[in-house]
């Protein structure tokens, strides 16, 4: 009988070469986006803004270094999340649990005033998005099951184009309501897109692939129990931290990065110790650990919109264009714009040119090296005396800088569920989104040090790291492409 599903399915979703179910998931993705980097794009502001502003009058470091913990939990959750898709509820139904839980977090963002609507809502946030994300993405993975690795590309680049668009949308349009009414208001706006995300997944996720509602690997009832206090008891270890003062704002950001660099490495071995991956999948796997870490980078680099960016245009960004005053979370917008426009050439134009057809890690050195040139350029604010850079150069940078996630974002998602062991589907797609946690605190680390040292010096030191990681993929990227290759 699920054989006969599945055929029924791949046979309906197939239309003008793609599947259908593709839009279906990334309309989804686009809401889902929508409320997340709506609620992102003026985050550093409510906790650097004065109380009388609306804001939490927070220290611009402890600020800096929240927003990045508060990245690395969102992606750390992807891993419970992909687990419990592979041991409890189907990744389809995990969808639905995620998105109402995200939901429930931007709730209390907009309706629980100060510090305790902060943490009841980023908490609910990290969760939903984490039960939500690795399952939505492995599903676009079942549609492009049995075809080529170009095909998977350029789904992938689709896929990550309605990412884009929505990440767009929600920082135009919540940008826009806080800067005319306010932080509470704008989080209330990211209530709209989550509901709009689920009551249109709710009516299509029948159509998805049969595959997407099974769960592959159950787990026994006699082990629900120690999944139930393991639960507890994680949950009577972070109170713990918190009220004791072991963990705190000043030092959230590189104890949760501390904790993603543990959980990588445990997740890592247990699949390479595992009877259930073949030797050929584990060779694989072995070939995408320092893909991960190259990720990793990258998106310590271009993350840096939510954390030194906004430091730098409050500090020394003139907003006022022409007699109107541009809202703060506008300039983050330009580089997701560059990344709408790319995605699809690359999907479709640039597909089967020469940087279509590159190795993986190719993609991955020139995503990083072009991503350097943004903050080489970022140089050149020195320039400008006091609080009178052009937002149109910072707009120029960070254009550079987004169009460059095309060679990466996409393509890393492509690769973990090509190479993922059957059984470990989820959680290896969990790994790559984890990706994006671990640069999370990357950005959050060196929006602190941005702080801490003249603005020429922080952006020099930042384009030289991100040539050193491509340097150093560059040079072993043929032993790794051996690795990982099917």
């Amino acid at each position: 009988m699920t054989a006969e599903l599945n055929h029924r399915a791949e046979a309906d979703n197939l239309i003008t070469g793609r599947p259908t179910g593709l839009w279906s998931l990334s309309l989804t993705e686009v809401w889902e986006r929508f409320s997340f980097y709506g609620l992102q794009s003026i985050l550093t502001f409510y906790l650097l803004y004065s109380v009388a502003d609306g804001g939490l009058a927070l220290e611009p470091a402890t600020a800096v270094g929240i927003v990045g913990a508060y990245g690395g939990c969102v992606y750390l959750a992807q891993l419970p999340g992909a687990w419990l898709a592979d041991r409890v509820f189907s990744p389809r139904t995990m969808v639905v649990i995620g998105g109402t839980v995200i939901m429930l977090g931007h709730i209390a963002l907009a309706f629980v005033p100060g510090i305790a609507g902060l943490i009841a809502g980023l908490t609910m946030v990290s969760l939903g998005t984490g039960g939500l994300k690795t399952s939505i993405t492995a599903t676009v993975g079942i549609l492009y099951n049995n075809r080529t690795q170009e095909d998977r590309d350029a789904g992938f680049s689709y896929f990550y184009m309605a990412l884009a668009i929505g990440s767009v949308a929600g920082m135009v349009c919540v940008g826009f309501t806080q800067s005319r009414w306010g932080f509470h208001v704008a989080f209330g706006l990211a209530i709209l897109g989550m509901a709009a995300a689920l009551a249109q997944y709710v009516t299509t996720m029948r159509s998805l692939p049969a595959e997407s509602g099974i769960v592959k690997n159950p787990i026994g009832r006699a082990h629900l129990g120690y999944l139930i206090v393991g639960v507890a008891l994680t949950c009577v270890i972070v109170v713990i931290a918190a009220v004791s003062g072991l963990v705190r704002g000043s030092n959230i950001n590189f104890v949760i990065g501390a904790v993603i660099v543990v959980v990588f490495i445990a997740s890592i071995t247990r699949i390479l110790r595992s009877a259930d991956a073949t030797p050929a999948e584990k060779r694989r796997v072995r070939g995408y650990v320092p893909m991960w870490i190259a990720a990793s980078v990258f998106f310590g680099l271009s993350g840096q919109i939510f954390t030194t960016v906004p430091l730098l245009i409050t500090e020394r960004v003139n907003l006022d264009v022409g007699g109107w005053h541009v809202p703060e979370a506008w300039l983050s917008v330009v580089g997701a714009v560059a990344l709408i426009v790319a995605a699809p050439l690359m999907a479709s134009v640039f597909k089967s040119s020469r940087l279509g057809l590159a190795r993986t890690t190719t993609k991955y050195v020139i995503g990083i090296s072009v991503t350097s040139i943004a903050f080489f350029m970022l140089i050149l604010t020195e320039l400008w005396p006091g609080r009178t850079v052009s937002p149109f150069f910072v707009a120029a940078c960070l254009i550079v800088a987004g169009v460059s996630e095309v060679l990466v974002g996409p393509i890393g998602l492509s690769l973990a569920t090509r190479i993922a062991p059957q059984r470990f589907a989820s959680q290896m797609v969990a790994l790559q989104i984890l990706t994006l946690g671990a640069g999370a605190t990357i950005y959050g680390a060196l929006g602190e040090l941005f702080t801490k040292i003249p603005t020429g010096y922080f952006f020099c030191l930042v384009g030289v790291l991100g040539v050193v990681a491509a340097a150093v993929l560059a040079g072993f990227s043929r032993r790794i492409e051996r690795l990982i290759e099917i």
